[in-house]
Formats: C-alpha cells, sequence, structure tokens
C-alpha cells in the first residue's frame, strides 16, 4: 500500500514537471491531458514519453484547470491508500480535496494552492442541515473590495472562502485575498 502511494506521489511530481515545461514552452497550462498510458506531446515537442497511471487501477489521475483552452493554473489529484500518511494533511486534503471532495492527495501549479473541502464547506453533522452560502472578495471591488457569494470559489482560483459569512470577516480590503476571475460566481436561480 505504502509503496503504490510512493508511486502515485512520484508520479503526480513527474507530470507536475511536464506540465510546467509545457508552461513554459507555450505560457499557458494545456486543457487537457492525454490518457495515462499516452505521451504527453505537442507537435514535435515530447514533454513527457508516458503519462504515468495510478499503480493500483491502472486509471489516470485527476487534471483540472480553469477550463479554458489557455488554462492559468492547474490541479492534479489521487487518492493514497494508506490513509494516516502525513502528506495529507501537509496539502490540506484530510477532509477531501478537487472536484466532489473526491481525493485526498494532489498538487498543483506554483499560482494556485489544492484546497481541500473543510477550507469550501464545514464539516458535516449527523443531523441534516443547508448547505452554507459561500462568500469570498470578488475579483473587482475597488479599494474596499467586495465580498459576494460564489458558487464555486476554487474555479474562480478564490484564496478563501467564508461560509455564511457576507462580511468575508471585513479581509476584501486585501489584494491577496481576492479571487482571480468570476467564473463561480452565484447565479441565482
Amino acid at each position: 500500500m505504502r509503496a503504490r502511494d510512493i508511486q502515485r506521489k512520484d508520479d503526480l511530481e513527474r507530470v507536475r514537471i511536464a506540465i510546467d515545461d509545457a508552461y513554459d514552452t507555450f505560457g499557458h497550462y494545456p486543457s487537457n491531458l492525454p490518457e495515462c498510458g499516452f505521451p504527453f506531446e505537442e507537435g514535435n515537442l515530447v514533454f513527457s514519453e508516458r503519462i504515468p497511471c495510478d499503480p493500483k487501477t491502472d486509471g489516470s489521475y485527476r487534471y483540472v484547470t480553469d477550463g479554458t483552452d489557455q488554462s492559468r493554473w492547474y490541479k492534479l489529484y489521487t487518492n493514497l491508500e494508506y490513509t494516516q500518511d502525513s502528506d495529507i494533511d501537509y496539502v490540506g486534503c484530510r477532509t477531501g480535496c478537487g472536484p466532489n471532495c473526491q481525493y485526498n492527495y494532489g498538487v498543483a501549479s506554483s499560482n494556485i494552492e489544492v484546497m481541500g473541502c473543510s477550507e469550501l464547506v464545514p464539516t458535516l453533522i449527523p443531523t441534516p442541515s443547508p448547505m452554507p452560502v459561500l462568500y469570498v472578495c470578488a475579483p473587482g471591488g475597488g479599494q474596499e473590495g467586495s465580498c459576494e457569494a460564489f458558487d464555486d470559489p476554487e474555479r474562480s482560483e478564490c484564496p478563501k472562502a467564508y461560509p455564511d459569512d457576507p462580511t468575508c470577516l471585513f479581509e476584501c480590503s486585501d489584494k491577496e485575498n481576492k479571487c482571480k476571475n468570476a467564473s463561480g460566481k452565484h447565479v441565482p436561480d
């Protein structure tokens, strides 16, 4: 189990290096990666002879971007089998991370963090409760900033989310707390 986890971490690091090489060449991250087992190449440039597969499932690792053709960031996820691995805590994925909170380990481009689900959604409790409204420091907002509801703060590259706090702890005047884009903004029904 631990040997496979070491392989997974090594695989993600190798893919990260290949993706970063592609960024250095083209000025943006790829919108998607080839399936595992296939080369990662663009034209006559080969960034990886073979995208690695998960050592147990033989499936591809999960690659997530901002959804554009010229992505500005990426995240790459997997699940470690040894769930007591301290690296799960180090990357912030103890309560899950990535799409649908289904992964427990990941790497990301240097301009964004792997964001654990606990940063977006409070710990689930046994009794049913409504999902919190996630407020973030919107990308516009002038000098004072603007705290607004967003459906998908991760897609908008928001460094922080404030569940059920329409004031965002009054931290929106700090540019470091603002989202990079508004693609995950809340759209009223």
